[in-house]
């Protein structure tokens, strides 16, 4: 999927808010190696700037300014993270003492004036921040969810494709250093392209000139050929239990959309509400409303790997009938009444979201804005593609789901 983006300010002007947001992204290559470079990136960037190399000085520098907020993170979609910078301020006018040329100037010095010392970020900075990584491990795994949650996720995922284990995090955590952390930075920010969105009570034609001004960059446009997703599959069945130390049970049942098809990425969203979403909950339902077998169950999904995971807190029950009431409950929509009651009562919760977007004054800013930079769709678009989708249709990708991996890890003490 190809993009083209341009670094020329994008602006959308909106009446009645006393705010401007401005957001710098920058595109990189998702890579595991770099999780670490890029999360101490961020905390540095986040707290320091070569002319304010103590945190408590920065946040003042914020405050003198009237800067309402900020941030700086990254968003993932599949093989490609943006860098993501992002400053809250009043809209001109509204205060006296306030400078949008000041303010730009500092969001500029954030991002390229980093608290560095030649080709790696100042000692103190960055020790403190590794270390403060570091110490919070310490005390890892601090819940059961947490440390079966990573056994698990070895279990079905062993090149670590959805996300680091705690191993290889705290191994890459051990290993990176100032340095290397300062290259990834030469990369991916001082010798990247950005694009910029800007939303809010704005005068375009002021702003425009003001950036252009502050951040001097000759106005280009770049092209990305970009990846959102490499959907698992699966050969046979597999299953692993283990006993812990806990004193209650847990059950991971993973499911696989078996040569899943991009333009069936509305099929899996409407599955994912169908079996999760409190308008319906079919497997919470089936297991906790029908047969008061688990306290606590939740489904999670990822469209961008065609996969979802059931995970069921429960206490001595066979884990065998647990299995077999969650396939009875996703395959209840085999039946064209039971689907039809159920697609009528997501479209009307999904009518009520659609509600609360349209209230809130940037929603429909930010949704515009995500579906440039990823393979989302307009919020009232999936409503409509779900209001399309027929029981004939539906039955055809649900014959592909197909429960491939299991792992209990069952209480270790028999008197629960």
């Amino acid at each position: 999927m190809k993009f083209t983006f341009t670094n020329k300010p994008e602006i959308f002007n909106v009446k009645d808010v006393n705010r401007v947001i401005i957001n710098i992204l920058f595109p990189t290559k998702t890579c595991n190696e770099d999780v670490l470079k890029r999360s101490l990136l961020l905390r540095e960037l986040s707290n320091y700037n070569k002319n304010y190399k103590e945190s408590g000085l920065f946040f003042s520098k914020l405050d003198s300014l009237y800067i309402i907020n900020y941030s700086v993170n990254s968003v993932r979609y599949l093989d490609v993270t943006y860098i993501k910078f992002s400053l809250a301020l009043p809209k001109e006018g509204l205060i006296d003492e306030y400078s949008l040329d000041e303010c730009l100037s500092f969001f500029k010095d954030c991002i390229y004036n980093a608290n560095t010392s030649g080709k790696e970020f100042d000692n103190t900075s960055f020790d403190y921040e590794k270390r403060f990584l570091l110490d919070r491990e310490k005390e890892w795994p601090k819940s059961i969810y947490e440390d079966t949650m990573d056994k698990y996720y070895i279990f079905i995922d062993k090149e670590e494709k959805l996300g680091l284990s705690h191993k290889t995090y705290m191994k890459y955590l051990n290993d990176v250093t100032s340095k290397d952390v300062y290259k990834y930075y030469e990369d991916n920010i001082l010798n990247n392209n950005y694009f910029v969105y800007v939303f809010g009570s704005v005068n375009k034609e002021d702003f425009t000139k003001k950036f252009n001004k502050v951040f001097d960059k000759k106005i280009t446009k770049f092209e990305l050929d970009l990846n959102f997703n490499e959907f698992f599959n699966v050969d046979k069945y597999s299953e692993k239990k283990e006993v812990t130390k806990y004193n209650q049970s847990v059950l991971y049942l993973n499911y696989i959309i078996k040569d899943m098809k991009e333009d069936e990425l509305t099929y899996f969203s409407m599955l994912y509400y169908l079996l999760s979403s409190k308008e319906n909950a079919l497997i919470y339902n089936a297991l906790r409303t029908n047969n008061n077998i688990v306290y606590s169950s939740k489904v999670r999904g990822s469209k961008h790997y065609a996969l979802f995971d059931v995970i069921v807190y429960f206490n001595d029950y066979d884990y065998k009938k647990i299995i077999d009431i969650v396939n009875e409950a996703i395959n209840s929509l085999r039946d064209e009444k039971v689907f039809n009651i159920c697609k009528d009562r997501l479209v009307k919760s999904l009518g009520y979201d659609l509600l609360y977007k349209e209230d809130e004054p940037f929603g429909d800013i930010i949704e515009q804005i995500e579906t440039k930079i990823s393979d989302e769709i307009l919020f009232k678009d999936k409503i409509d593609r779900i209001k399309e989708i027929d029981h004939k249709s539906f039955i055809k990708f649900l014959d592909k789901v197909t429960h491939s991996k299991s792992y209990l890890f069952e209480s270790g003490d028999k008197n629960v």
